[in-house]
């Protein structure tokens, strides 16, 4: 569809915002919003109960879940006090991009001080604010202001200096009902989509089922038909380095920006090769473990990344990624991991070594892989469609937003 754009336009002073409609006007969100307003005492109630909202509850756009318990049983970041129209900006692990609006709440819905809950004031309509806070440009903002390496973080009082493009609040409601329509049409494609990829993995679980559940499979510690791997880096001063991370659920890995030496903070960093095995410290509970290709030689990974190899002869490192991704192997990483279920839960790296597992004989350990890789080639066709579906809804919404093209009349 081609759009057409406002009659004219004025230069906003911004770099990253350029030019704007000429009648809009240019704000910070905090002359248009308040932040973090509500906060739960310390003297609450113990028997109070809350829907508790963590990072890890929350995607780009959509509050995924949310985790019920008394407040006596909750973590002590658990008191930020939600309501309907606010929006959630997570201000701790920026690169997760865990930004969301609350569009419906549940009675005692509270998030975690590391969010910024942004509260929209009467210049501002709370649907508008939603898109604004979900553009590429906000969210990249948030990013490149961050500090810290392993845990980059961003100050509330920072985030709410940021400038946002404003309409008055009338044309602020047709872009967002406008965006509303559209991007509820990418959603239930992603959706229908997203319940495929589901079916594969039932597909695939049998097939690996048939394989390894036999009488006379043979068990042994992953311990004893593994290693693990430890390639300190140096890190020199005027050196760049790009360490990778892992998504949430299994979806691989990720580059982030390259560092120098000098910039890597106090962790320990260590370099992978083509072939690793690679399991998220944070996140093993939920199946992030990744196998490392050729374009992540020489990229690096901090302590909380551990790295493991299949011993010769006796453990194919393709056929234990696959085995990790079963529901078996989940189990594994899931029962190893330390915390509740919602939370951060580290890996245990010990005691996930001493667990036992089924190892085929080699030619079985091919053939599972052979079938999972399969089965991932399939999934990341489908995945590179939702990834294409999402980067219209951003463009859309980044297109929008600030101006660009004139939604107006579609709305």
């Amino acid at each position: 569809m081609k759009y057409s754009e406002y009659t004219s336009y004025k230069s906003s002073e911004i770099d990253w915002l350029g030019e704007v409609p000429e009648h809009w006007e240019i704000t910070r969100l905090k002359y248009i919003s308040s932040v973090n307003d509500d906060t739960l005492s310390k003297n609450t109630s113990d028997d109070m109960e809350i829907n508790y909202i963590d990072i890890g509850s929350v995607t780009t756009g959509y509050i995924q879940s949310y985790e019920h318990m008394k407040f006596s049983n909750s973590p002590s970041r658990a008191r930020r006090i939600v309501r309907d129209g606010d929006i959630l900006v997570s201000t701790v692990r920026t690169y997760l991009k865990a930004i969301a609006p609350v569009l419906a709440v549940h009675n005692n819905y509270i998030a975690s001080t590391g969010f910024a809950v942004i509260r929209p004031g009467v210049q501002l309509h709370s649907g508008y604010a939603k898109y604004a806070l979900l553009s590429k440009y906000f969210i990249d903002l948030v990013e490149s202001r961050s500090v810290g390496v392993s845990y980059p973080s961003i100050n509330a009082s920072d985030l709410i200096t940021f400038s946002l493009a404003l309409p008055l609040v009338d044309e602020q409601k047709k872009i967002a009902d406008y965006l509303d329509g559209k991007v509820q049409k990418i959603d239930n494609l992603i959706t229908k989509l997203t319940k495929v990829i589901e079916l594969l993995k039932e597909k695939r679980q049998a097939a690996v089922d048939n394989i390894t559940h036999k009488e006379s499979m043979i068990y042994s510690r992953l311990g004893r038909v593994v290693n693990l791997i430890s390639r300190p880096v140096n890190r020199v001063v005027d050196k760049e380095y790009t360490a990778l991370g892992l998504y949430n659920r299994g979806r691989g890995l990720f580059h982030k920006m390259p560092k120098k030496g000098n910039e890597l903070g106090d962790s320990d960093f260590y370099w992978v090769q083509e072939g690793d095995l690679i399991i998220s410290g944070q996140f093993a509970w939920e199946g992030s473990v990744a196998l490392t290709s050729e374009s992540e030689n020489n990229c690096i990974v901090s302590h909380r990344y551990p790295i493991i190899r299949g011993k010769f002869g006796l453990m194919d490192t393709e056929y234990l990624w696959a085995y990790f991704t079963t529901r078996e192997g989940g189990f594994f990483l899931n029962e190893n991991s330390i915390g509740s279920a919602g939370r951060n839960r580290p890996l245990n790296i010990n005691t996930l070594m001493k667990e036992n597992i089924p190892v085929p004989e080699i030619e079985k350990q091919i053939e599972i892989s052979e079938i999972v890789k399969s089965d991932k080639k399939d999934k990341i066709l489908i995945y590179k469609t939702i990834e294409l579906l999402k980067e219209k809804r951003s463009a859309l919404i980044s297109a929008a937003v600030p101006g660009k093209i004139d939604v107006r009349e579609e709305a």
